[in-house]
C-alpha cells in the first residue's frame, strides 16, 4: 500500500473510532459458553448453515418443575431450520386456557451488552415497534389436569430465509420464548436457549459496514482528486465535510461523533494538500469492488461537486476525471453527460475550444463532423430547459458549436443530407447558422 494510503487509514481509521466502525467489523467468536446443560444432547456441536443432521443447543436446567427450552439447527426438507422446542412445568389453571409462545432471536455479542437482534424479513414475524423477529404461535387448550409436560415439545420450525442475521459467520444465537396466556396476552414463564450457529451470507451490519467504508473511501477520493493539481479551498472542503456528515455518520450518533469525523477530515486535508503520493486506481479499483454502479455515479458525482466548489477547471482536471470514471467502470457516456452538467465549458480552463468540445488533433474532418452534430444535437435539446442556468449554459455551448465550425471545413448541404448522424432540419441549413 502506498505511503499516502498509509497515512490515511491513519487519519480515517486509527485516530478517530467512528470512521474506523466504517472500515469494518471484525470479531472472534468461540464456542458458547454453557451455563447449564442438561439436555437431552449435552453440549451443542458445531452448527452449520446447511448442517448434516439436527443439532441442539443447551437448555435451561428444570429446576422445581420450571418450563426449560431449547434451540437447535436442523435441516428440513426445503430449507435450513431453527428448532424450537419448550418443556416442564406448565402454569396452573382453574379452566381451560388457551395458550401461546411467542419466540425472539437475538446474536449474543461477547464482552458486549448490546446483542443485535436477528431482523426478519417478513412483515407478519415482526416485533411492533421494530424489524426484530418475532413469532407468535398458538399451543392450543390447556386442560386444568395438564401441569407439566415431560417430553420436548416443538414450538416451531423457523426457516433461515425469513431470518436477516447481523454478520456473516460464526455466532451465538439466544433465543427466547415466553408463553403468554391467550386471552389476555399476559406473560405465564419465560426461557432462554443459545445455539452455535454459522451464517454463510453477509448480515446486515456488514453491509452497513461495507457502505461505510465505500463512503469513507468516496471522501478521500474526493481529495485526491481536487487536491491533485490544485490547492485544496475552504469551499471544497466544506463541501466534502458537509457530505461526509450526510452519508458516514448514522443517525444514532453524536455531535462528539461529528466532531471526531470533522478532526479525521481535516487530518485527511492536510494530507492530501501536501500533494503526497496517492494510488488512485488503486481507491476506484476498491470502491468498484463493493459499491453496485448507481452508487458508483453517486462518488463520482462527489468528485465532480467537489471540483466545482473550486469554481474551475482546467484540462489536467478533466483528464484526471476522464480516469477517475473509467476506473470506477462508469459507462463513457454517462460519465462525459456529468462532466459537461458539473463541468461546463464557461468552467473550464482548456487550451482552446476544440479541446473543450473533445475535438483532438488526430481526428478527420468526418469525425471533427460528426463530433460536432453529436454536441449541437446535445446542446440544442437543453435551450427549453425549464432551468435558467442550463439554458445559458446550452446558449454558450451552442456559440462555441458555431464557432468551432466555421474554423473547420464544414460539409456541404449534399453531404450533410447524406449524413444519418445529422438531423433533416440542421441539414437543411447552413452550419454557420447553428446556435444563431
Amino acid at each position: 500500500m502506498a505511503r499516502g494510503i498509509r497515512q490515511l487509514v491513519h487519519a480515517f481509521g486509527v485516530s478517530v473510532p467512528v470512521v474506523a466502525r466504517a472500515l469494518g467489523r471484525r470479531r472472534s467468536l468461540g464456542r458458547p459458553r454453557c451455563e447449564d446443560a442438561s439436555s437431552d444432547e449435552g453440549l451443542p456441536e458445531r452448527a452449520t448453515g446447511i448442517p448434516d443432521s439436527g443439532r441442539e443447543a443447551t437448555s435451561g436446567v428444570d429446576e422445581a418443575g420450571a418450563t426449560v427450552c431449547r434451540i437447535s439447527v436442523a435441516q428440513s426438507s426445503q430449507s435450513t431450520v431453527l428448532v424450537v422446542e419448550i418443556k416442564g412445568s406448565m402454569p396452573r389453571f382453574d379452566q381451560p386456557t388457551a395458550v401461546s409462545a411467542r419466540i425472539t432471536l437475538t446474536d449474543v455479542v461477547p464482552d458486549s451488552d448490546n446483542p443485535h437482534p436477528v431482523l426478519s424479513r417478513h412483515p407478519q414475524h415482526r416485533d411492533a415497534s421494530s424489524n426484530a423477529f418475532c413469532l407468535t404461535v398458538g399451543l392450543g387448550v390447556v386442560q386444568p389436569d395438564t401441569t407439566v409436560v415431560s417430553q420436548w415439545l416443538k414450538v416451531a420450525e423457523v426457516p433461515v430465509e425469513w431470518l436477516q442475521f447481523p454478520t456473516k459467520g460464526t455466532m451465538v444465537l439466544a433465543g427466547g420464548v415466553e408463553l403468554l396466556c391467550g386471552e389476555s396476552g399476559l406473560p405465564l414463564a419465560a426461557a432462554q436457549s443459545t445455539v452455535e450457529y454459522i451464517n454463510p451470507e453477509l448480515g446486515y451490519l456488514d453491509a452497513e459496514c461495507s457502505l461505510r467504508k465505500a463512503h469513507t473511501l468516496a471522501v478521500s477520493l474526493a481529495l485526491a482528486v481536487t487536491s491533485a493539481h490544485h490547492e485544496l479551498s475552504a469551499a471544497q472542503v466544506g463541501r466534502l465535510r458537509a457530505w461526509a456528515r450526510s452519508n458516514i455518520l448514522m443517525s444514532s450518533e453524536t455531535q462528539a461523533d461529528a466532531r471526531q469525523l470533522d478532526k479525521a477530515l481535516d487530518k485527511a486535508a492536510v494530507f492530501f494538500a501536501r500533494h503526497h503520493e496517492v494510488d488512485l486506481e488503486r481507491i476506484c479499483g476498491d470502491v468498484a469492488t463493493i459499491v453496485p454502479i448507481g452508487n458508483r455515479c453517486r462518488i463520482f458525482e462527489l468528485c465532480l461537486d467537489a471540483v466545482r466548489a473550486r469554481g474551475f477547471a482546467d484540462q489536467r482536471d478533466i483528464s484526471l476525471l476522464e480516469s477517475v470514471a473509467a476506473w470506477l467502470e462508469i459507462d463513457p457516456l454517462k460519465a462525459t453527460t456529468l462532466l459537461d452538467e458539473f463541468l461546463p465549458a464557461t468552467m473550464r480552463q482548456v487550451a482552446g475550444p476544440d479541446t473543450a468540445l473533445g475535438i483532438t488533433a488526430d481526428m478527420s474532418p468526418d469525425d471533427i463532423r460528426r463530433r460536432l452534430n453529436a454536441q449541437y444535437r446535445k446542446w440544442h435539446a437543453r435551450v427549453t430547459s425549464s432551468d435558467p442556468a442550463v439554458r445559458a449554459q446550452a446558449d454558450a455551448m451552442l456559440r462555441l458549436i458555431s464557432n468551432v465550425r466555421s474554423e473547420h471545413a464544414a460539409p456541404s448541404t449534399a453531404q450533410a443530407a447524406r449524413d444519418p448522424d445529422v438531423p433533416q432540419d440542421q441539414a437543411e441549413e447552413p452550419a454557420a447558422q447553428i446556435g444563431s
